[in-house]
Formats: C-alpha cells, structure tokens, sequence
C-alpha cells in the first residue's frame, strides 16, 4: 500500500529508498534508479521516499529530475504550509537553482527558507539554510558576504550541537581562504573541517579534505577547486 498521506509513511517503500540510497552511496548507481522507481511507485507522497530521491538526483546532477521531487514535496506538505519539512524543501529547491546557475532564483528559495525555520524556530534549519545561502553568494564571487553567512550559520550550528553542517562551513571558510591566498589560513579551517567530518562519520568529505591539506602541503597553493558540501538535506 502507498503512503497516501505525509504523516503515513509506507514503511515499505521508505525501506526501499533506503536501500537505493546506500547503492547509490556504494557506486551502484542503476541499482539506485531502479530502487527509487520502485519506491516511488508504493510511496509517491511519502515524505521520506521524496526527499530520498531528490537527493539521489542531485547528487548525480540530474536537476530537473530533483526539482520535480522538491515539487512533489511541497505539493504534498501545502506550498503555504510552515514546518520543519517545507523549510528544507524550499531550502533544497533553492540549491537546485543555486547548482543551475539562477543565483537570484536561488536566493529567493533560501531566503523563503530561512523565513519559515526562523518563524517556527527551528534552529537546525536556520543553519543549514543560512549556509547554503552563503554558496550562492561565495559563487558570485561575494566573499565577504559568503564568510559573514557561513559565520552565522556556524554560529547556530556549534551552540546547538549540529556538527553536521559545522562541519560544513569550516571547510568553506577554508576554501574562500584559499581563493583569497591565505594558506595558513586554509590549513587551520580545513583541519577543523575534517576533525569535524570524521566526528559526524562523513569519510567522503573527511578524505577530501585531508587531501586538500596534503596538496596545499605539497605543492603550497595548488588545493584545488572548492568541493565543500552543500548540505542536501
């Protein structure tokens, strides 16, 4: 049986996106297709399997295909509905702009966002959407504005324990430093990054960011390109 309502969730079709997501994370990529397919047939308005296919196509960089999963979303939960849920869709489909290059359209999405987490309270949403506001900005090339974002956002994040996106915004920080040439600099908040990705078992972005350290190290200004998480979440 689908989950024909937000607050039933098929757990049927939720087990089966999961287990698309960890294939996906595993490299197995059509396994994944054909897992969320599934999924969404038992469970086209579950919450859960939505969000879980949305991120399965922006990570893959299928942008269309996650901006019709953000929509479903917010079809499901009410376009004027205020909640934890609808503050991380509009969050979401603003990265999906942000990733298309519609730096304006992606900041009204956040902005929205940002909006709603703060009128219900809910400071883990406030965080990550002030974050991810910061990349939109970072990639006009704005630094200062960029680095008073993700200040905030790490502001929020570190008083209310949400190591997650902590993490992420270290590693931001660093990669403006970088693009400034402030090396030391870049070092120091990267090593807070990757302490921070291996508190929360991200080994993805751990690695990565060790391996920053080790060219910047090696080869002194030549880290490379920005890969900072962008917190789909």
């Amino acid at each position: 049986m689908s989950g024909s309502a937000h607050n039933t969730p098929s757990s049927d079709a939720v087990a089966l996106a999961e287990r698309a997501a960890a294939a996906f994370r595993d490299g197995r990529a059509e396994e994944a297709r054909a897992g969320f397919a599934e999924a969404l047939d038992r469970g086209p308005t579950d919450l859960r399997v939505l969000f879980l296919a949305f991120q399965f196509h922006f990570r893959a960089g299928e942008y269309d295909a996650a901006e019709a999963m953000v929509r479903r979303r917010i079809d499901v939960i009410g376009p004027d509905v205020e909640s934890a849920d609808a503050g991380r869709a509009w969050c979401n489909l603003g990265l999906v702009f942000h990733h298309r290059g519609q730096f304006d359209d992606a900041e009204a999405m956040m902005a929205r966002a940002i909006g709603i987490d703060r009128r219900i309270g809910c400071e883990y949403g406030v965080a990550r959407d002030v974050g991810n506001l910061g990349l939109v900005f970072e990639s006009r090339n704005d630094h200062d504005r960029a680095v008073e974002l993700y200040h905030e956002s790490l502001e929020i994040a570190e008083r209310i324990g949400a190591d997650d996106i902590a993490a992420g915004k270290w590693a931001n920080m660093g990669d403006i430093a970088h693009a400034r040439g402030r090396m030391d600099e870049a070092r120091r908040l990267w090593t807070r990054a990757v302490e921070l990705f291996a508190k929360v078992g991200d080994e993805k972005h751990r690695t990565e960011f060790v391996g920053k350290i080790t060219a910047l190290d090696s080869r002194g200004d030549q880290a490379g390109a920005s890969g900072a998480p962008n917190l789909a979440r």
